[in-house]
């Protein structure tokens, strides 16, 4: 039986824990430079512990959309996710071209704006490269409609076999041949679990069925096994090299998984009953703001980078950061909220 997903305190809990690990990821982004010096270890260790929020966010969508004709027809679905996410997006990214020529320098002046060339540099993110998951996320919201199809009661099987197959030859088969060092034929991938949709299926799966105590020790092992995966053998491989190696690193890649699901069944399984007496409204109110927040964070991050003087790779930044910019982020979005003209930007 599918558990209900009205406004519950977890799916909350999710949202606004993972869009605060996306900032703090952000605010880490020291990572990226390479050193042989103990900052870099604490920069990985901390990018290595905080690689789940994007999938959980994946996995939200999957509980909360797929059974949206018991509320809607697919007319409406699509009409909700292009005002949620695509006329924002589309603002946004313009928005972002002409900051990253004329303040950040990301895009050099001499950037051609023409009809193509901004559909190229939107497509493509190129104005605010962290805008990548919308169009990953476009993907899958297209693809909810056929899912959502097939019947309940036929779900767990069928979700369950699409999605073995898109982790076993997406995942796991890549993984491992990257890992001796063999050719993999890229033929082989599911054709039916493209992109991220492993992580919807996987989120609707956790969360519409519970797990035995055995079976959720055995996830909480192969998370840890994911984790320690990425951080030792990146942290080896990038120590060898002298550059940030990646060949542990992709949300699609079988370490990531594997941590991403560990996480999410513990949180599934934590108590959260005092929490939500204290904090039920404060944490649902900050999840409103979560992808407004993803919107905006970057551009005040990097104001206040450049106009302070800010060194990234500072622990005091590190750690104190993204507090800043999460709840300085939160107070811009709450404020575009309430004015009407602005608010359908930060929806």
């Amino acid at each position: 039986m599918e558990k209900k997903t009205e406004r519950v305190f977890l799916i909350d809990f999710l949202n606004v824990i993972s869009c605060f690990g996306v900032v703090w990821l952000h605010v880490n982004g020291a990572v990226w430079t390479f050193s042989y010096f103990r900052t870099w270890v604490t920069s990985w260790l901390l990018e290595t512990l905080l690689y789940w929020p994007v999938p959980i966010f994946f996995m939200l969508s999957g509980i909360t959309l797929l059974g949206y004709r018991d509320r809607y027809n697919t007319k409406v679905f699509l009409k909700k996710r292009m005002m949620k996410t695509l006329l924002p997006f589309l603002f946004w990214s313009v928005v972002s071209i002409f900051w990253s020529i004329y303040v950040s320098g990301y895009l050099t002046p001499d950037t051609r704006i023409s009809l193509l060339s901004m559909v190229d540099l939107v497509v493509n993110c190129k104005g605010m490269s962290i805008y990548w998951f919308f169009p990953a996320l476009f993907s899958v919201y297209l693809s909810i409609p056929i899912l959502s199809l097939v019947e309940k009661e036929k779900r767990f099987g069928i979700y369950t076999y699409i999605l073995v197959y898109g982790v076993l030859t997406i995942s796991i088969l890549p993984f491992l041949a990257a890992l001796f060092g063999i050719s993999f034929n890229s033929d082989l991938k599911s054709p039916i679990c493209g992109g991220y949709l492993m992580y919807l299926l996987l989120g609707y799966l956790l969360w519409n069925h519970e797990l035995t105590k055995r079976q959720r020790y055995i996830v909480y092992i192969l998370g840890i096994a994911g984790w320690a995966v990425r951080f030792f053998g990146g942290w080896y491989l990038s120590w060898q090299a002298g550059n940030v190696n990646s060949t542990f690193s992709g949300y699609l890649n079988v370490p990531c998984v594997a941590q991403s699901a560990a996480v999410f069944v513990f949180f599934r399984q934590c108590d959260f009953t005092s929490l939500k007496k204290k904090m039920g409204s404060v944490v649902a109110n900050l999840s409103e703001l979560s992808f407004g927040i993803y919107l905006v964070h970057f551009y005040l991050m990097r104001f206040v980078i450049d106009q302070f003087q800010i060194e990234m790779s500072s622990w005091q930044w590190r750690l104190g950061g993204v507090w800043f910019t999460y709840f300085c982020s939160a107070g811009i979005v709450a404020c575009m909220k309430k004015v009407p003209a602005l608010s359908w930007l930060v929806p």
